[in-house]
């Protein structure tokens, strides 16, 4: 059996949340300010990098995909290993 790619629509209305990305990592931020959050959408997985965001700096940088661990240990202050 062979796959084929398959894609569907629904209705746009009404939305499925009331809610953007942007502002659900605003109130992660506000609730639990010394949390990270990875972000790789389809630009990032483009570039091989993931947007590694400090919530409580309220900063962000693209980091290699394979320096991701490195940069999450960074922010919360951990030793490599």
């Amino acid at each position: 059996m062979s796959l084929t790619l398959s894609h569907t629509t629904g209705p746009a209305e009404p939305p499925l949340r009331d809610l953007t990305l942007g502002a659900l990592l605003a109130w992660a931020a506000e609730t639990v300010p010394d949390r990270v959050a990875l972000i790789a959408g389809e630009n990032e997985f483009a570039k091989g990098t993931v947007q590694v965001k400090n919530l409580g700096a309220k900063s962000a940088r693209d980091v290699p995909a394979d320096e991701v661990l490195a940069a999450v240990r960074e922010i919360l202050g951990m030793k490599g290993g």
